[in-house]
């Protein structure tokens, strides 16, 4: 999932934050960061019914977020 799918589909960030219930500042991380969490991921594919979806990670991409 990207970022900019997500945005455009709100509209814009400050939509996508509201919708979402997060705040601008972590929409501004994500995209400082270039990754939307899979948490947040999930959550979108629920709010916009399945529209955008979660991009599954491979196990080992999880295990080296984890130790960074």
């Amino acid at each position: 999932m990207k970022l900019n799918d997500v945005i455009r589909y709100f509209g814009d960030e400050r939509e996508a934050a509201y919708r979402l219930g997060y705040s601008v500042q972590a929409i501004h991380h994500w995209k400082n960061n270039k990754v939307i969490p899979d948490k947040a991921q999930r959550l979108i594919q629920l709010v916009t019914n399945g529209k955008l979806k979660a991009k599954a990670r491979k196990p080992s991409q999880e295990l080296t977020r984890k130790n960074q």
